[in-house]
């Protein structure tokens, strides 16, 4: 397995970002099941880069080859959502579950006010509940979960020995 390592996006990566986000595969399995255009793309791109409320994350391999993407995005004043868009290929192998642990590592020590991550997959989608239970994610529960189709997941930030 080839171990992913992030890096933060830039500019430059948004052509890259845009063919990932409409992948036919990825809208398949993500929650919104749907494509976006250019112009919806380029605004929410620079948004993005912003890293006061968000930080965008490529996921790379050990050779630089792109995997996909990873972001967190300020929810609040305490909590971050965090979404992964990892492609086909490296789905399964445990690359996902380490590029969210890695996002979350890096959110926690960017954004001090960040008490936990919450993530919203399908309840279809086990790869990804998979990868995020792997990251140390619990599923948050809900009386009524039958009518939802998507589960939330949420990660609290670690407690440090000496608090």
């Amino acid at each position: 397995m080839t171990l992913p390592k992030l890096r933060y996006a830039t500019p430059e990566d948004m052509d890259q970002v845009f063919r990932w986000r409409n992948d036919p595969w990825l809208i398949s399995e993500s929650p919104g099941l749907s494509t976006v255009d250019w112009e919806e793309h380029v605004s929410w791109f620079s948004e993005v880069l912003d890293t006061e409320s968000h930080q965008l994350f490529i996921i790379e391999s050990e050779d630089g080859t792109g995997m996909g993407s990873v972001r967190l995005d300020k929810a609040g004043k305490d909590r971050a959502i965090i979404t992964i868009y990892l492609l086909q290929p490296y789905v399964g192998k445990g690359c996902g579950s380490i590029a969210i642990k890695e996002a979350c590592n890096t959110g926690f020590g960017l954004w001090p006010w960040m008490e936990s991550v919450h993530a919203y997959v399908r309840k279809d989608n086990k790869p990804s509940i998979m990868a995020f239970s792997k990251a140390g994610f619990k599923v948050f529960p809900r009386k009524d979960d039958a009518i939802f189709i998507l589960k939330e997941l949420v990660l609290r930030k670690p407690k440090l020995l000496h608090e």
